[in-house]
């Protein structure tokens, strides 16, 4: 497991909102908020 990262409700928001549209894949964007890819689909 990464490091934990640091982020503000907004770019956790932007994460959120790219994963449902498909833009990027859940493993990306838990790896771009430095969690688990488990916690990103919770």
């Amino acid at each position: 497991m990464g490091k934990r990262i640091e982020m503000d409700l907004e770019e956790k928001v932007f994460l959120v909102k790219e994963y449902i549209k498909g833009r990027i894949k859940g493993r990306e964007a838990a790896r771009r908020a430095g969690i688990g890819s488990s916690t990103m689909q919770s």
